[in-house]
């Protein structure tokens, strides 16, 4: 198949053997049917690009579909595909799931082999070391319409790891403990939807309604600063922008030249990954001086986290603010992955799990954390949400 990351110069580019995880799947029986729309050279949460154009909400398609695994999303809420893989670095399983209505799960870190992305990892040319680094943040995983087949996924692409995980035992959920983190207030992060705080609020009580006990609510005001501390943590990884998004190859791309042809149709990026390049490094967001000060806010995340999940917590709290977004407005949203980034830095669980719609039928969801592998937990709790709540619904007849 090809694997172009959606940008033009690589169009012709094609695999020259299965990823790990796909030669996981593939050995389990499931079938390759494509390979789906992403954003140019993953550097969006919508699937848009100039080689193969955007990817539209299946429910509204003035609407995103999200992304990074866009086109993934789009077509499996849909009903063109029973299960799909992808990767997750600042949400790009989750957020794609949030915005059309599916379910996707973010394993534990190391719990799946990422080897065979792109980028980094340029197909028929030997990756470097220093380049793969970022995988240490990134988690492969599985998206579906139905919670169940996250179960039997999940059992496909872990079987290489010695870690049991328990997918086949029967959770109590008299015994569980829930907690519950209702928003995350942060410069530029879009204040909570209604309707996903409603949804929240639904979930909590249904646990403890059902099985009898009482959820207690998170507040961690260290999160203020989430994107600021991810985007540090993450750029730390990426030493050249140009060997690990281009392939190493001189392709006449400059952040801030393109920058400014793009505002005159020349650019051969897109202006929307353009814009990220350049904020990137913005001293707004990005302070190589204080390295070590975002790094300390990881540790103190960690050991917050740490009390707050054992092996039989789950954390309920939402996915995004937001629901999907117009395609014209999708850049303004990007300031919202801090609900899902999180968690790549931190390594830990997060299924997502569909919940609703909205009036004007857009779908929205929740997002359940573990503690490091306890994926069986979080995926069997979006199970019980799903017989309560009824999951995935068709956007129209299929």
């Amino acid at each position: 198949l090809r694997c172009t990351a959606g940008y033009k110069a690589f169009k012709n580019l094609t695999a020259t053997q299965d990823a790990p995880a796909v030669a996981l799947m593939k050995r389990a029986g499931a079938i390759l049917i494509t390979s789906t729309n992403v954003p140019e050279l993953l550097t969006n949460i919508a699937a848009v690009n100039k080689l193969h154009g955007i990817t539209c909400n299946p429910y509204n398609t003035n609407r995103t579909s999200g992304g990074s695994s866009g086109g993934e999303s789009a077509l499996i809420a849909a009903g063109g595909s029973v299960l799909g893989i992808g990767n997750d670095l600042l949400g790009s399983l989750r957020i794609p799931a949030h915005f059309t209505g599916i379910f996707s799960h973010k394993p534990t870190r190391g719990l799946i082999p990422n080897e065979g992305c792109f980028p980094p990892e340029k197909p028929g040319k030997p990756s470097n070391p220093s380049d793969t680094e970022i995988y240490k943040y990134v988690s492969t995983g599985p998206m579906c319409r139905y919670a169940e087949d996250l179960i039997i996924s999940m059992k496909s692409l872990s079987s290489t790891n010695r870690i049991s995980l328990n997918f086949d035992e029967k959770v109590n959920f008299r015994k569980i403990k829930m907690c519950y983190l209702k928003e995350i207030r942060s410069p530029m992060v879009p204040p909570l939807h209604k309707d996903i705080a409603n949804a929240l609020e639904k979930a909590v009580s249904y646990f403890e309604n059902r099985y009898k006990i009482t959820a207690e609510e998170v507040r961690m005001p260290s999160l203020h600063d989430a994107n600021r501390c991810v985007l540090n943590i993450l750029l730390q990884c990426v030493t050249n922008v140009k060997e690990i998004f281009f392939g190493g190859e001189d392709l006449g791309f400059s952040e801030k030249i393109d920058f400014l042809k793009a505002l005159i149709g020349k650019s051969v990026l897109c202006f929307s990954s353009l814009v990220i390049f350049n904020l990137s490094y913005f001293p707004l967001w990005y302070k190589k001086d204080r390295t070590s000060y975002y790094q300390k806010m990881l540790e103190d995340w960690t050991t917050e986290f740490g009390k707050i999940l054992d092996e039989n917590t789950v954390l309920l709290m939402p996915t995004s603010p937001l629901v999907a977004p117009y395609n014209s407005e999708v850049i303004l949203a990007f300031p919202s992955t801090c609900y899902t980034s999180i968690f790549n830095v931190l390594g830990l669980p997060a299924t997502h799990c569909p919940m609703g719609f909205t009036k004007q039928g857009l779908p929205f969801g929740i997002q359940i954390v573990g503690r490091a592998n306890n994926d069986a937990l979080t995926i069997a709790c979006a199970v019980e949400l799903e017989r309560a709540f009824g999951g995935w619904k068709s956007p129209g007849e299929i």
